[in-house]
């Protein structure tokens, strides 16, 4: 769903200009992100797209939202959002129409933000968080919104506990980034279920979600090709070996669990995600993040420590014999899913907020990716290459309108 800039600006024209005098009320408000970054080496397997030259687009966002309320029951909202990282180009995050049944349940159809993460509604809204951008290690999956619909339940548990539950139903279905090259990722069936308490200062989340998904890649692709055309005076094809790294409707599931303290100026948050895949090229991955804040006022330093552990099946690569340079190259390739990968990322950081509204933060971040090996591709030739460690410097202003 995506749309040039001077769509979005005629959007906001008719919006705010053709209304009759009868129509109805919009609320408008946004966010906006300005930053950059710089890598200290460019081998670092960094989860945003810095090199070694400073950059401005990786941290840079615009969003615009705006909610119409059409009755006492009935509103709807939309947002639209901005990316650096994407050319600036227009993409509808949130459409929705949301019911209000009563006090406690409210139902929603559209566009809606996917509640993996503890941060998910604000995700991109920067303001919201103290970090520059919330831990990779945790915070991973490819895309953040589906097309479908929820229902949320709110109530009290005394007088001290407000719960909430949250089930939704959704799909998605677009181009995003895997092993290095653009891909399309179809995910059908989606479904989570989504528990939260709060007591005062206190957070607890915990969340399970299912979804199907098929990928198609031109590295997997390529892969495929390679092992199905392998005479058998070679000892191919490898048929099974091709057919376990398909992902095609692979059923996959994610677990997460938070809780956020927020107690006489500390912040300290626990997050804990994993991912279960069946039988699929992409290995089942672990991650978790611990971080601590104090504000001064104005100032919030802060410092988190992050860890992704991968756990990858084993699709048989020692039984491609190494007896040519081809045959070399494709056992390397198929051992690169084999691989195991752990990064730890220690983030030291700061907030200033020196104006309502508004705050400019500034980060060092150290990656160290143990005992990793990446998949790299050089048309159907791969190679397996040892990760490197290194730091990643950058600063974003942030602001809510």
């Amino acid at each position: 769903m995506r749309l040039k800039s001077q769509t979005l600006v005629a959007a906001i024209a008719v919006l705010g200009i053709a209304q009759p005098s009868s129509a109805i009320e919009l609320d408008f408000g946004g966010f906006i992100s300005v930053g950059g970054g710089i890598l200290s080496n460019d081998e670092i397997d960094s989860s945003v797209q810095y090199d070694e030259d400073f950059s401005f687009d990786e941290d840079s966002i615009l969003g615009l939202q705006t909610t119409a309320p059409i009755n006492d029951k009935l509103s709807f909202t939309a947002q639209l959002v901005a990316r650096g990282n994407d050319s600036f180009n227009i993409e509808a995050e949130w459409a929705f129409l949301q019911f209000d049944v009563n006090d406690e349940v409210v139902t929603r159809a559209g566009r809606l933000r996917a509640p993996f993460f503890a941060y998910s509604e604000s995700i991109e809204v920067g303001y919201s968080y103290h970090w520059i951008r919330p831990p990779a290690e945790v915070y991973r999956l490819p895309f953040s919104s589906i097309d479908g619909l929820d229902l949320n339940y709110t109530t009290w548990m005394g007088d001290d506990w407000e719960v909430s539950s949250q089930v939704y139903f959704g799909t998605y279905d677009d181009d995003v980034e895997i092993y290095g090259q653009e891909g399309e990722l179809d995910l059908n069936t989606g479904a989570g279920l989504v528990f939260t308490a709060n007591y005062d200062w206190l957070t607890l989340r915990a969340s399970v979600h299912h979804a199907e998904i098929s990928i198609t890649n031109a590295t997997l692709e390529a892969l495929d090709s390679s092992l199905r055309s392998v005479p058998a005076l070679a000892g191919g094809p490898f048929d099974s070996i091709a057919d376990d790294l398909l992902i095609d409707d692979t059923q996959v599931l994610f677990y997460e669990a938070a809780m956020m303290a927020d107690y006489e100026g500390f912040l300290f948050i626990v997050e804990w995600t994993m991912l279960e895949f069946d039988d699929s090229a992409i290995p089942d991955d672990q991650g978790y993040m611990v971080s601590i804040a104090k504000n001064f006022g104005e100032f919030t330093p802060h410092l988190t420590f992050a860890v992704q552990d991968t756990d990858p099946d084993s699709f048989g690569s020692d039984t491609i014999p190494c007896v040519s340079t081809d045959l070399c190259n494709l056992q390397t390739s198929v051992a690169a899913f084999e691989s195991e990968v752990e990064t730890h990322s220690w983030i030291a950081g700061v907030r200033w907020d020196f104006m309502p509204s508004v705050a400019l933060k500034f980060e060092a971040q150290y990656t160290d990716n143990r005992d990793s090996k990446s998949l790299n591709t050089d048309e159907t030739v791969y190679t397996l290459d040892n990760l490197d460690d290194g730091m990643l410097y950058s600063f974003v202003l942030d602001a809510v309108f």
